[in-house]
């Protein structure tokens, strides 16, 4: 409850810097061509990684061009606006409550073709698919604007930009089949019979029409150039997330454990999709006598049920911790093995690469960028899919026995800091804008 409240009173702290003006007076910003950041979720790092990571690079890159930010406020849309002297935020229109997934949405389209006409930008840069009304944004997107297109997930393929299919609570495989996704929609939601059908046509067409799409991760690219085939694979590249700089591996030695029992932690959000059934499954295996020869935590908040059942198993439940704490937490509470246990091919994982800072070993499902990073490595422990909750008992029962020191990461090279992330996203605006003053 402190943490999270320290991070309430930051980002209303961060709000407060601007000073609020009402669109019509708004000045654009200078720079050339302008550029409209627009995220459909607050820019706040408990929304989870994909605000928390654009707050960093945004940090970085307002002392390298003006930058204008469309983004929700509680409910409205607010417009966001520095040039590094002055920072103002001009109130739009509300923003729809959470929903069924749809394709329309009157208030995010106004919220953008309001932004759009106040900065009139040149490039309009989604940050994620998730939460943007996929035919709404082509039907307010200028003609003459350059668009560039976030990807972090599955959303372009799926209104479930996590894949877990409802009600098995399974991966589904990248499911193709019409009738078997709108099932698993309707198990959450009132949707039309063939939205899926809808929803995919509209993703190819926002790839086809974005000038630059860029992918989180080698695999997350490779992946989508699978499920939609076409020209626009040509502009896909990979920028990974801007990540706050924590300790580095093969800095200061991790302490040795002296004695005391290991110490193994479920690091991230604790529910189903992220591996919590499968983390409770394995605990609940182990022989009680060899489950008392292990600290276990969960780092992190989630379904509050199941961190019930977790502490009923003897795991301290340790809750929320801020964006970017992580590596100074595993450390301090020197954790031998942190788990990674998301049943979905995940696209990055930026718990993953905090583990890498601390230097601290990890235990991940052969799939997705988790599975590709660590199987690149040759260090950590991967477990197959089809014999996770087997392959993860085992795991933990050599841990309780002091059978097995799984290794750190061996990193053949430092990951991009959030200087060189920032960098590389200002090198696609400058590439953008050339091209637009080409064609001008």
């Amino acid at each position: 409850m402190r943490e999270r409240l320290a991070e309430r009173a930051r980002s209303a702290s961060a709000h407060r810097r601007f000073r609020p003006v009402p669109i019509a007076r708004l000045r654009a910003p200078g720079g050339d061509p302008p550029i409209l950041n627009a995220l459909p979720v607050p820019l706040d790092p408990r929304g989870g990684g994909v605000p928390g990571q654009l707050r960093v690079r945004l940090e970085v890159e307002e002392s390298r061009r003006p930058v204008a930010l469309l983004a929700r406020a509680g409910r409205r849309y607010v417009l966001y606006v520095t040039d590094g002297t002055t920072r103002v935020a001009a109130p739009l229109g509300p923003a729809t409550d959470p929903g069924p997934p749809a394709l329309r949405d009157a208030g995010a389209e106004g919220a953008l073709e309001a932004a759009l006409g106040a900065t009139r930008a040149r490039v309009l840069h989604l940050e994620g698919a998730a939460g943007w009304p996929l035919e709404g944004v082509a039907a307010v997107l200028p003609g003459a604007t350059r668009l560039v297109l976030s990807v972090h997930d599955f959303a372009l393929f799926c209104p479930r930009p996590h894949l877990v299919e409802e009600p098995s609570g399974a991966f589904c495989g990248y499911s193709i089949d019409d009738a078997r996704c709108g099932r698993c929609l309707r198990a959450s939601w009132t949707v039309e019979e063939r939205l899926i059908g809808r929803w995919r046509r509209a993703a190819a067409a926002l790839l086809e029409r974005s000038d630059a799409v860029v992918f989180a991760s080698r695999f997350l690219l490779d992946r989508h150039r699978t499920l939609f085939p076409g020209p626009w694979a040509g502009r896909g590249r990979v920028i990974p997330p801007a990540v706050p700089s924590g300790l580095l591996p093969g800095g200061a030695e991790r302490a040795p454990r002296s004695g005391r029992p290991p110490h193994v932690a479920f690091v991230g959000a604790y529910r189903p999709h992220k591996g919590a059934l499968l983390f409770e499954a394995a605990l609940g295996r182990l022989d009680p006598s060899l489950r008392a020869r292990v600290r276990w935590s969960v780092f992190g908040g989630g379904d509050p049920a199941l961190l019930r059942r977790a502490r009923r198993l003897g795991v301290h439940v340790l809750g929320y911790y801020r964006f970017g704490s992580l590596p100074s937490l595993l450390r301090r509470r020197r954790v031998d093995l942190a788990l990674i246990l998301s049943i979905w091919p995940e696209a990055y994982s930026i718990t993953l690469t905090e583990c890498r800072q601390a230097g601290v070993p990890v235990a991940v499902l052969a799939m997705g960028a988790p599975g590709e990073r660590v199987g690149a490595e040759g260090s950590g422990h991967l477990l197959d899919p089809a014999r996770a909750e087997q392959e993860l008992t085992a795991l933990l029962e050599r841990v309780a026995r002091g059978e097995l020191e799984v290794p750190p990461h061996a990193l053949p090279e430092p990951e991009p800091g959030p200087e060189a992330v920032g960098d590389a996203w200002c090198r696609v605006y400058a590439e953008l804008g050339a091209a637009a003053r080409g064609t001008a």
